[in-house]
């Protein structure tokens, strides 16, 4: 038998067409980043850990969550649902008007949101807008933000306008086994309930939401306690 050629046979360690050891390296820790960042994103994005929390204020890794879209919540949006109350959808409704009669209206989440990260952002704020509702103290505080967030730049005292936030109930059983189609319809009018709405005006210069109780009077703006100027 002849000896095979050394130069010839093939070693198990071959890198022919290989990038260099230092760039795989490379890759190899950037990979591992990513995924560490995934991870984190995930495990604080509902309830995190006082651990998770912190390494999530890591200079650079919120920001690269919130480049890449991976720091909406995945919990509790993804589960199935039990017919609680927490189970169901809330969306944001605001309509804002200048003095020169321009109106500005909005709903979130909607439709034609894209990519579904972003619907799956509002769906949560609105979540939260809901949920904070029935609280005095803190009912109108994300309303004050959207509000002054849709009306940009616009000088207060040329501004109104109304907000609200409805919660989009379930059908019960019977309603989703019925023969009549607009029994069964899930997006029936019926079926939305006002938790939340308020006036948009201006207070002391600046653009405030007055919340509508359900005898008709306005609590106070949030974050005052004076009468509304004209």
């Amino acid at each position: 038998m002849h000896a095979a050629d050394p130069a010839n046979s093939i070693s198990p360690n071959d890198d022919a067409g290989m990038p260099s050891q230092g760039v795989r390296t490379v890759i190899s820790f950037l990979l591992f980043l990513h995924f560490f960042a995934v991870a984190i994103g995930m495990a604080s994005s509902w309830s995190p850990s006082a651990l998770t929390a912190a390494v999530r204020r890591v200079p650079t890794v919120a920001p690269y969550l919130e480049l890449l879209w991976i720091d909406a919540s995945y919990f509790p949006l993804h589960r199935l649902t039990q017919g609680n109350l927490e189970d169901t959808d809330a969306l944001v409704e605001i309509e804002i008007q200048n003095a020169d009669g321009v109106t500005t209206q909005a709903t979130f989440p909607s439709d034609e949101m894209w990519p579904h990260q972003r619907f799956r952002r509002y769906a949560r704020f609105a979540e939260h807008l809901a949920g904070l509702a029935e609280t005095e103290s803190v009912a109108s505080l994300l309303p004050q933000d959207v509000a002054v967030h849709f009306a940009g730049d616009v000088d207060p005292k040329k501004i109104k306008g109304t907000l609200r936030c409805r919660r989009h109930k379930m059908l019960d059983l019977s309603e989703a086994t019925s023969s009549d189609r607009t029994v069964r319809d899930p997006y029936a009018e019926r079926l939305y309930e006002d938790v939340y709405s308020a006036n948009v005006r201006q207070f002391r210069g600046q653009i405030q939401v007055r919340k509508i109780e359900a005898k008709g009077e306005n609590a106070p703006a949030a974050g005052s306690s004076s009468k509304e100027t004209p």
